[in-house]
């Protein structure tokens, strides 16, 4: 029984994957900016994560291609804020 609730949830989040990678730039962006303003990390990670913020603003008015390296590095300071 236990194997068998694992393996469902297992494929639901394999399932869900390509969901969330679909994620638009600009939301992301601004997502990833509030949460930025509200966080309470440390000063190294601030200036990271503000770095990676002013980094990925211009970029996701980019091509697919510098869209999709944008999303990555909001979602890096995301994982650094604690997201």
């Amino acid at each position: 029984m236990i194997h068998r609730t694992l393996a469902v949830l297992a494929f639901l989040a394999f399932a869900a994957t390509p969901a969330l990678a679909a994620e638009d730039c600009a939301q992301a962006l601004k997502d990833t900016t509030a949460k930025f303003k509200t966080s309470t990390i440390g000063p190294e990670a601030t200036a990271t994560v503000d770095g990676l913020i002013a980094k990925a603003g211009p970029m996701c008015v980019g091509d697919a291609a510098q869209q999709a390296e944008a999303i990555e590095l909001l979602q890096i300071g995301r994982m650094m804020i604690g997201e």
